[in-house]
């Protein structure tokens, strides 16, 4: 009895690693799509004060003259050449929309608009590789759990990828809060921007203290991003892994915890030594970034489970 039990809590434990390790992988996939994106921000700024600014730098009054037709002929083009390639959600759009309008307004809202370009490209292809990466993971673990089902019960939870991948969490979407967490971004960059024009600083100085003031921005966002990866791809697989045990006619699970487990999930392992009925078993994740996970538990096992 007790080494079958032995058997599936070594093996969440081994997983948790597992799981862990491709979190990293994908973080460092993320930190260098921001570094793109980062990257080419500054290079847009610093494009910006060459072809506007004098010796003794640019002014605000100057960054809030009125953009000529060639600029706004190549934003649009950017803009367009954007929506032709990328397949953008309607977070991405709703965005672009603006942006389309705003930029015509002065040559401070034209590099505004140029950077919420950067970001809006940023931002749709990291919601399109989350949403790709969640739904592996949902059926990475239904097959992890394939020992305990029948084909058809793994057929059935597979046909809920979609539903389960886009529900929402804490009253918000995954997309959602990708895309919140852009506007964030988007509006600390253009209060920025904007302080810089007043500074009266010359064109070198102002685009290396931005590079500086960007740089610790993106880094925040990014770790906004990384632990919201976190957070959802432990939901997704939880529900997976769940709806297998009930399918599979599994009463009790046992709390498996992470390796640097927080107080509160060692407490949900050490309360009955992290024995639950299956109804009654804290969900995951428990917090944001959680890694703890769930194994199989018969009390009084007479037989393998698969």
């Amino acid at each position: 009895m007790k080494r079958n039990n032995d058997y599936w809590f070594n093996r969440e434990q081994t997983w948790i690693k597992q799981r862990i390790h491709d979190d990293l992988r994908y973080s460092a996939d993320l930190e260098r799509a921001f570094n793109d994106s980062l990257n080419s921000a500054i290079a847009k700024i610093e494009s910006f004060y060459v072809r506007y600014a004098d010796k003794s730098g640019i002014t605000l009054d100057e960054a809030r003259r009125r953009v000529s037709s060639f600029d706004v002929k190549n934003f649009s083009a950017t803009a367009k050449e954007m929506v032709d390639i990328e397949d953008f959600s309607a977070y991405a759009n709703e965005r672009l929309r603006i942006y389309n309008a705003t930029m015509r307004i002065n040559r401070l809202e034209l590099l505004k608009s140029q950077i919420g370009l950067e970001l809006i490209s940023l931002n749709a292809n990291e919601e399109a590789r989350f949403r790709q990466y969640l739904s592996d993971k949902y059926i990475e673990e239904v097959k992890r759990q394939a020992g305990i089902l029948s084909k058809n019960q793994s057929r059935q939870l597979m046909r809920a990828v979609d539903a389960v991948v886009n529900s929402s969490f804490h009253s918000a979407t995954w997309s959602a809060r990708i895309w919140a967490n852009s506007d964030t971004l988007k509006s600390k960059l253009d209060t920025l921007l904007t302080r810089s024009m007043v500074q009266g600083l010359n064109p070198k100085a102002l685009a290396n203290e931005l590079r500086d003031q960007f740089t610790k921005e993106f880094k925040n966002s990014r770790y906004m991003a990384e632990r919201l990866m976190r957070t959802e791809t432990a939901r997704v697989q939880d529900v997976a892994q769940m709806r297998s045990f009930r399918k599979a006619g599994i009463e009790y699970v046992v709390w498996v915890a992470e390796p640097t487990a927080c107080e509160e999930c060692q407490d949900i392992a050490g309360n009955n030594d992290g024995i639950y009925p299956l109804q009654k078993a804290p969900g995951i994740p428990v917090h944001a970034s959680c890694r703890c996970s769930k194994a199989a538990y018969v009390p009084n096992e007479k037989a393998p489970l698969s």
